[in-house]
């Protein structure tokens, strides 16, 4: 693959990571809310320590995007 081209990947794949990140930011924040005001199911709460993770592996891609400069 040309320079550019893995440039132009890498933008690409940057920009969907941040979207991804910014979706699961705003589900994160309604449960937090959600939490902090009524408390949240079992369910929830599941759903809750999968956002995390999402966005644990969400910044580790961005962090390999990085290295792989």
């Amino acid at each position: 693959m040309r320079h550019s081209d893995q440039t132009t990947s890498n933008a690409d794949s940057v920009r969907h990571l941040a979207s991804e990140l910014s979706h699961l930011f705003d589900q994160q924040i309604e449960l937090g809310k959600k939490e902090a005001f009524v408390g949240l199911t079992p369910t929830e709460r599941q759903e809750y320590e999968r956002i995390l993770v999402k966005i644990r592996e969400s910044y580790a891609k961005l962090a390999k995007l990085e290295t792989d400069r």
